[in-house]
């Protein structure tokens, strides 16, 4: 799972360790956050045999991406899914564009 170490991620990842599953691959580009992550997982996995790993892994690399999926199949010897939650904060740049500059945008 990418884009884990915050918010929905965080709060995905922690569903999924409470929800049973044995494996999980957390992979995010913040490495404190990721460690914050795996900790809450541990907390709350209802499996005995739950194992979290973590990857630092910027999404937008592609060998990066590719190296995480190698370590999971490493680690696991399967990958069952995967979930993209990584997202950009964009919105308070908008807020220092004029209005002018905003209406005559296209977004084609």
């Amino acid at each position: 799972m990418f884009a884990l170490a915050s918010g929905i991620g965080r709060a995905t990842a922690i569903a999924y360790a409470r929800s049973g599953v044995e494996g999980i691959c957390l992979a995010d580009i913040s490495s404190s956050g990721l460690s914050k992550t795996l900790q809450e997982c541990d907390k709350v996995a209802t499996n005995p045999k739950f194992l979290a790993i973590t990857v630092k892994t910027n999404v937008v690399n592609e060998g990066e991406v590719k190296e995480m999926v190698e370590e999971t199949m490493s680690t696991f010897g399967r990958l069952d899914y995967a979930t993209n939650i990584a997202g950009v904060r964009w919105f308070p740049v908008l807020l220092l564009l004029a209005d002018e500059s905003v209406g005559r945008r296209s977004l084609s």
